[in-house]
This record gives C-alpha cells, sequence and structure tokens, in this order.
C-alpha cells in the first residue's frame, strides 16, 4: 500500500510538472508513512509541503492539485488534506484485511526487503583483546553487533560479520586457549561470525600503508618517531605509527586494517564499538581520508554500558580488579534469550539497567517472557484446536476475514502491516529496540484481543478467519525474535 500510495504522488507530481503547476526540474523524494492516529487516516505524505516553496504557491493549494491529478486507486477510499499541507489516504478495509494473506504466504520471508540489495557491509562487533573472559559490557557489544547484521542481511544488505584478534606480540600458545574460550562464549550467546581476522596477517599492509602515507606527505620525523598528521583531518593530536627502535604502532595496524577492510570492496563498513572509544573514531577517519578513501564509509556505534541489578542493588563490577561478572555467567543466571533481549531493548547510545531478578521472573513484567508467551499462547490454541477435534481451514479464513471488524482485531492487523517498514527503518538506523518495541506492543495487542473475544467459537467462518489472524501475529512475532536471536517456544 505505502508504494502504491508513492506511486499515485508520483503520477500526480508528473501532472502539476507538465502543466506548470511546479517546476519541471525539481526531482523530490516521494515520502509515506503510517499515520500515528487512524482517524487521520491510514498513510500521510507531506510531499505537498516540499513543493510549495519551488512552485511559490500554498501547501494547501498544492495539496488541492495533486489529489486532483491522483491517477485513483481501487484500494484507496479517501483522501483528504490535513493541517497546514498533509495528503492523508485512506485504504478500503479489504486492502487492510490483505495483510493476514499476505504474512502466511509469505512466511519467514515477511518484512525482508531488498532496500539494501546490491551494497555489501562489514560489521565489525566484540573484537575484545584475547586476555580472558568476556564480560557483560562484551555482551551488549554481542547481542547489538549480531543483531544489526541480521537486520541489515534481512533487508537486502550482503552482511560480513568479523571479529579482529589482537595476536600481533602476544604469546600465541595462552592466546590460542583464551580465544577459544571467547569463540565458545559468543557461539553459546548465539553469535557467529564469517571471519576471524588476525592481526597479525596486517605485517605486510602495515609496511604499505606506512609508505603510502609517507609517499602522500601525511607523515614527519620527530626524536626518530615517524608521525601521522591526523589533525590535518580533525584528530586532536597527531598519532605515532612508527617508534624510535623502528616497531610499528598499534595505531599502524588499525590504519592497516582499514585499509584492509575497504579494499576489499565493502561500501560500508561498521564498527561496534564501546563507550570508552569515543577518542578513537577521530583518528580512525583521518586514516580512511589519508588513504584515500571517503569518510562516509566508515561509522561508528559507541555502545553505552550495561549497569547489573540485583535485589535492586548495582552490581559492583571492576575488569581492574578482577571482579566482573562474565557472559557465561549472565547466560547461566538469566538464559540467553533474556539477555539478548534485554540487551537490545535500549538505543545503544543509552545506558542499560539491566534487572537481573526482572530478567529471571516469568511475569508480564518481564519483556521477552511476555512476548514469547504470546507466539506460545497462540500455539496453546491450536493444540485446543485439535482436543476439540476442529479442523483449521486456512482459506475459508481467508475468504471470511472481512468478518474481523473488532477494534483489537483491526488493531492487530494494522500492527502486522507496519512490520516491513519497521525493520527497514531499524536496519537503516541500526537500531535493534525499535524492533523490541513493536514485539511488545503486538504481544500486547494479542493478549488484549485473547483476553476480550473467544477465538475458537462455534462459527466456523469466524473462527478460521480469527486463526488465520492469529497465525499472522505468531508468525511476526517468530519473525521478529529470529532477527534479535531470541527463541520461539511453544509451551511455557
Amino acid at each position: 500500500m505505502k508504494g502504491l500510495i508513492e506511486q499515485q504522488l508520483a503520477a500526480a507530481l508528473e501532472v502539476l510538472q507538465a502543466n506548470g503547476t511546479v517546476p519541471a526540474d525539481i526531482r523530490p523524494a516521494i515520502s509515506v508513512s503510517r499515520t500515528r492516529d487512524s482517524s487521520h487516516g491510514d498513510f500521510a505524505s507531506n510531499l505537498a509541503m516540499m513543493l510549495a516553496k519551488p512552485a511559490g504557491r500554498a501547501p494547501r493549494d498544492i495539496a488541492h492539485a495533486l489529489i486532483d491529478a491522483l491517477p485513483g486507486a481501487d484500494a484507496i477510499r479517501e483522501v483528504v488534506i490535513a493541517g497546514p499541507g498533509f495528503i492523508n489516504f485512506f485504504q478500503v478495509d479489504e486492502a487492510q484485511n490483505a495483510v493476514v494473506a499476505t504474512v502466511l504466504s509469505q512466511a519467514d520471508a515477511f518484512g525482508r526487503s531488498q532496500t539494501g540489495a546490491g551494497k555489501r557491509v562489514q560489521v565489525e562487533f566484540v573484537s575484545a583483546n584475547p586476555t580472558g573472559p568476556l564480560h557483560v559490557g562484551h555482551g551488549r557489544g554481542a547481542a547489538l553487533g549480531a543483531t544489526i547484521a541480521n537486520l541489515m542481511e534481512a533487508v537486502g544488505f550482503d552482511v560480513q560479520r568479523e571479529y579482529y584478534v589482537n595476536d600481533a606480540g602476544r604469546q600465541m600458545d595462552i592466546l590460542n586457549s583464551i580465544l577459544d574460550d571467547i569463540k565458545q562464549d559468543l557461539g553459546e550467546f548465539g553469535v557467529h561470525y564469517d571471519r576471524w581476522f588476525s592481526e597479525r596477517s596486517l605485517t605486510d599492509d602495515v609496511t604499505r600503508v606506512v609508505d603510502k602515507l609517507e609517499a602522500s606527505g601525511h607523515l614527519y620525523e620527530k626524536d626518530g618517531v615517524r608521525w601521522f598528521r591526523s589533525t590535518d583531518f580533525g584528530d586532536d593530536k597527531d598519532r605515532a605509527v612508527v617508534r624510535a627502535n623502528g616497531q610499528s604502532t598499534y595505531f599502524a595496524s588499525d590504519i592497516a586494517y582499514i585499509d584492509n577492510k575497504l579494499e576489499r570492496g565493502f561500501d560500508q563498513v561498521l564498527y561496534v564499538f564501546g563507550a570508552d572509544h569515543h577518542g578513537y573514531t577521530a583518528r580512525m577517519v583521518a586514516a580512511c581520508q589519508a588513504l584515500g578513501h571517503s569518510r562516509e564509509k566508515l561509522e561508528f556505534l559507541l555502545i553505552q554500558f550495561a549497569i547489573l541489578f540485583r535485589s535492586g542493588e548495582r552490581v559492583q563490577m571492576s575488569t581492574r580488579s578482577g571482579s566482573f561478572v562474565t557472559i557465561r555467567e549472565l547466560r547461566d543466571e538469566v538464559g540467553k534469550d533474556a539477555a539478548r533481549f534485554f540487551y537490545v531493548m535500549r538505543k545503544y547510545s543509552q545506558h542499560l539497567d539491566f534487572d537481573l531478578d526482572l530478567a529471571k521472573s516469568q511475569s508480564n513484567d518481564n519483556p521477552v517472557y511476555y512476548v514469547q508467551y504470546a507466539y506460545a499462547r497462540i500455539c496453546s490454541v491450536m493444540r485446543q484446536l485439535d482436543q476439540r477435534q476442529l479442523v483449521f481451514d486456512q482459506a475459508a479464513g481467508l475468504a471470511a476475514i472481512g468478518r474481523l471488524s473488532e477494534t483489537s482485531e483491526t488493531e492487530l492487523m494494522t500492527l502486522l502491516a507496519t512490520y516491513p517498514d519497521l525493520i527497514a527503518r531499524a536496519a537503516l538506523a541500526h537500531e535493534p529496540h525499535q524492533l523490541t518495541g513493536y514485539l511488545r506492543d503486538l504481544a500486547n495487542g494479542l493478549h488484549s484481543y485473547y483476553n476480550a473475544h473467544k477465538v475458537l467459537v462455534e462459527d466456523d467462518e469466524l473462527r478460521n478467519a480469527r486463526l488465520c489472524l492469529l497465525l499472522a501475529v505468531q508468525q511476526v512475532l517468530g519473525n521478529g525474535l529470529t532477527l534479535i536471536g531470541v527463541s520461539t517456544p511453544e509451551v511455557m
């Protein structure tokens, strides 16, 4: 429906440009979004307000002209002007009901798109120094990085997940043992990588990029040390790349790694770093530009800290004193599902207060339990159907879907219809919390509906229609939970 309305507006714009109402040389980005209040319509566009200034006319006048030029579509029953010039679209009920059939037919593919098709993206996350076990801070980076990668893959990006192993100059026998533990911890946390990249493999690349920077005039020597002029690119100070003893610095390896990534042909390189790396991004960007790459190819997500609470008291953690909570301990205490869900519930730039007691509770206050219970509840309905020796007829249910006229039913269908746009927004903004918020809303809609209305009614048509709706809700809940890395239990 969103695509249909965008096509309708594009056709109307062509008419206005042809008759001189709007300048022919402008190419506005036509935006259509869901309305927050269904009384204002199902979809809205601000196109008229975008065209008003170049056309030299009032937005509402342009809105009237656009509406008059719309070619019309059977799925749209009414178009009105609201406020300063928004164009609001009301869809026919049949169009709204059609989402149930769409979900059931597309199944696991519902919500996926080709928005990012043709673009290669690398996501680097965790990349902790292999000096000890991963702690809960790494856990948030792991959950966010993995979910962001899943979301981007869902909308068509070619995604590579990479872990950078800081193994240069370390005792390899000790390192291999710790690295195996890290791989095991991440694997049991549901986090998997396409590549484990060794810093040791960059030896030749380091020499090459240092020579490249030297040749391009971006290095100078002082007191026997070779310095990179990173201040030329906005950094607060220049950075050493080769020490007086001839050994390259860690930053020189980082420069080589940037070059290595971009030479592999990635259109975007996404770094999922802890907030303590905030001073590190400027030198990374400087190196990228000095090597001749576009600064826009690098993007940094700086993740704020996760703070654990137990019985209302903050759990004291300090990596310096060694009294930190590991990912393994957290997973053992609250389970993988709760940890993965809780970690991505807040925007990455916000601190996360992780309530251990809440995460373990089997109550509606526990968001992951609440969402998983909605999924399991629908499984329970289907078991009850079998126990009563009733048969589900999907074709009959879809044919009778128009009978679903209760407010709670239409609200559920509206939520289902917003899922694909939600996935696209969350993926492009790198914000998994949008998905967890949506799943909580969908679960709430399901629970409210189930508590207020009987599903297994005597009326065969209505029962089948309601079961179609529930199965569509279950499908979307499952699709969303899978992207977060959370399981879909059938019994709770």
